[in-house]
């Protein structure tokens, strides 16, 4: 005697197994590399094509790393996206300036 097929406890399963190889085979969710800006650059919307510029960097800007591709790196600005030369990042970050002024709270230059 056959008996009829459960598809829906089946795809449940499939869908539970998919989404368990999803999470933990995928380098998409490993921690992005974050760098500065060392020098003012505009990046490219394509690593290798002349294309219009996609993302404006000042010096210091904070940038999320997403690929590395040998010399050009694809970083996200933002909500901008764009290539850049590698050599105009660093991974060491700005040095903060303590304000210094006559405001109420603020300290007072020696």
């Amino acid at each position: 005697m056959n008996r009829p097929l459960r598809p829906v406890a089946r795809s449940r399963s499939s869908l539970r197994t998919l989404a368990l190889l999803l999470l933990a085979g995928s380098p998409t969710f490993a921690y992005a590399e974050t760098l500065w800006a060392r020098v003012a650059a505009d990046g490219a919307r394509w690593p290798d094509a002349p294309t219009p510029v996609s993302v404006h960097l000042v010096v210091n800007d904070e940038v999320e790393v997403l690929v590395k591709q040998g010399a050009r790196v694809r970083v996200r600005k933002g909500t901008d996206f764009g290539w850049v030369d590698a050599s105009t990042l660093t991974d060491v970050a700005p040095a903060v300036v303590a304000p210094v002024g006559d405001l109420p709270g603020l300290p007072t230059a020696p």
